[in-house]
This record gives structure tokens, sequence and C-alpha cells, in this order.
């Protein structure tokens, strides 16, 4: 389980490095994808998946992580 706390502890670090990065004109890989996406619906007023917080995204980058090694 430790393993898992240290994963899930740098992929929070990565999304909060990409928010404090991020530019709609460079999309460096998914996380800045999933940003933008997450940009949309905030304008939109648009309820899905990608509204509200980072935790979610967290999650979804740890399992394509975890389903590859």
């Amino acid at each position: 389980m430790p393993h898992c706390m240290t994963i899930r502890y740098l992929l929070q670090k990565a999304v909060t490095e990409h928010k404090a990065t991020y530019s709609d004109d460079h999309m460096r890989d998914f996380i800045d994808i999933y940003l933008k996406e997450m940009k949309k619906q905030e304008k939109t007023g648009g309820i899905s998946s990608f509204s509200g917080e980072s935790s979610f995204l967290v999650l979804s980058v740890s399992h394509i992580y975890t389903s590859t090694h």
C-alpha cells in the first residue's frame, strides 16, 4: 500500500505542476488534455467527470500508469 500512496502523491504533484504551467496552445500530454476539457466544462456549466476537483484526474492517470506497469 505505501507504493500506491507514493504514486498518488507523485501524480497529484504532476497535476498541480501542469495546472500552474497550463497553456491552451501547448498540449504536453494526457493531463493537459484533461485539464483543457475541465476548463471547457466549467465554461459551459456542464456536469461530468471532468468537472470539479482534480482527484478524478489523478485516479485516471494512476489507472493508466498501473495498467502499463
